[in-house]
């Protein structure tokens, strides 16, 4: 029997931990708490959304900010999308799809 299992996350080269709540003695969690690792330890991140979405330009294009839920916390995450220019335009009039 397990008490809980837990998993800490994050990059090798950021300060950013996501510590994974699985599963305790009474079945499965599914949560998330978000850490910072500062001097001192690790602090709790109040607002992950806000850390999540803090470096996005204006309006990125192919970009765009979405809800999602960890469990029972909702989170706004910033969605991407590679995109270009079409060298090919194809007119209305010309085209068979009208």
């Amino acid at each position: 029997m397990v008490d809980v299992v837990l998993y800490l996350e994050g990059e090798r080269y950021l300060s950013y931990r996501i510590l994974r709540g699985v599963k305790n003695r009474f079945g499965s969690t599914n949560e998330i708490g978000m850490f910072e690792m500062e001097g001192e330890g690790m602090t709790e991140i109040i607002n992950p959304s806000e850390v999540l979405i803090s470096e996005r330009d204006e309006e990125p294009a192919g970009s765009v900010i979405v809800s999602t839920m960890e469990g029972t916390r909702p989170l706004l995450v910033e969605l991407q999308a590679l995109t270009t220019r079409n060298a090919i335009w194809i007119s209305k009039k010309n085209s068979k799809w009208n």
